[in-house]
């Protein structure tokens, strides 16, 4: 990726204390083993160090000073977090310089009469902001994004291509939708009759999605039935995630691809979900839980830490329960040999009364 960059512009971005040169300027990202003339790279691991005594790199971020580095070094506490700081505001800016395009509103769009955009924000080719609809400063939505009646959307936000805000949701600033994810679709609720026919629910409750969220491509985040559904500030959901009807999601959460949380759970801040985990309705969890992958949440949780398994349990208990698992066929064939002799005892003379 190139860039140009002062030293100055990186310190302000990701902090941390010269050594060496101050006067070079980056004009690249990448990592220590690409790294060449005029990249900014960083050594995350103790293990990467013996490469900088070689590297190439104009400048570097480090945990400590390293002798014999050629390179400018940035003294940090996190090497890789410093330089994803950096990647990630530099990424940002081109995605949005992307989207944004000319600025302005598209002519093929179709904004209503009575939705306020402001001057600043962007809507992009084919786009729909419906009636009421608010779309706010410097946000940049896409081509063929579709924002739904009486929803409002702050500001500098980023709607990829296709994303659907669906009407009355309320999205906060900073907001990132990826490419196909729905916010706002209709929570899955039906009663079944004495016919046995299903009969729709109406979901009249909304989506309210925090400050700094992303939420991933084709993800679906489902409208209250009555109450709103609500992501935390700081969450961010992966791609192919369904979040029901009614959930709560704390803040700074973690939801990994292929994760389901059901209708009406309550997960706390700081919760990770792992890829292909459910969460089941109606049950409530603490702040700080992390659930491993593939794993069932069947009940609620309220002690913070590790959890894994068909049903969730402590991360040691659990991963006990799951070797145990692993060994059940060995045990099975171990019993059906026992089956065997013991049948074949049974069947010679006098073994009965050997025995007795």
């Amino acid at each position: 990726m190139k860039v140009e960059l002062r030293l100055d512009d990186v310190l302000a971005i990701a902090g941390g204390v010269v050594v060496g040169d101050a006067s070079v300027v980056v004009t690249g990202l990448n990592g220590i083993d690409l790294a060449g003339p005029g990249d900014l790279t960083f050594a995350g691991l103790d293990k990467y160090l013996p490469l900088l005594a070689s590297t190439r790199a104009t400048a570097v971020f480090v945990r400590s000073p390293v002798a014999d580095c050629p390179a400018t070094q940035i003294v940090v506490d996190d090497p890789n977090l410093a330089f994803n700081r950096v990647l990630s505001k530099l990424v940002a800016a081109a995605d949005v310089a992307r989207v944004r395009g000319v600025g302005g509103i598209h002519p093929t769009a179709f904004v209503d009469p009575s939705a306020v955009v402001d001057p600043t924000a962007t809507v992009g080719p084919q786009s729909v902001v419906c009636a009421g609809a608010r779309i706010g400063a410097r946000t940049v939505i896409a081509g063929l994004v579709y924002v739904g009646h009486g929803s409002h959307v702050g500001d500098d936000c980023l709607f990829h291509a296709g994303a659907r805000v669906m009407h009355g949701v309320r999205i906060g600033s900073r907001v990132i939708l990826q490419p196909g994810c729905i916010v706002g679709s209709d929570g899955f609720g039906y009663a079944t009759g004495a016919d046995k026919r299903h009969e729709k629910i109406p979901q009249v409750g909304g989506v309210i999605v925090g400050d700094d969220v992303e939420i991933g491509a084709c993800t679906t985040v489902d409208r209250g039935r009555f109450s709103d559904t609500r992501i935390g500030r700081g969450t961010k959901i992966d791609n192919l995630v369904q979040v029901a009807h009614n959930v709560v999601l704390g803040e700074d959460c973690i939801l990994v691809a292929h994760c389901g949380i059901a209708g009406s759970a309550t997960l706390g801040n700081r919760n990770t979900v792992g890829a292909m985990t459910g969460v089941t309705g109606h049950v409530t969890l603490a702040d700080d839980v992390r659930v491993s992958a593939m794993s069932g949440v069947s009940k609620s949780i309220a002690t913070s830490g590790d959890y894994l398994g068909i049903p969730a349990k402590p991360i040691l208990e659990g991963s006990k329960i799951r070797l145990s698992a692993e060994k059940v066929p060995a045990l099975l064939a171990k019993v059906r040999d026992l089956e065997a002799r013991l049948a074949k005892l049974e069947r010679t003379p006098g073994a009965s009364e050997t025995r007795g």
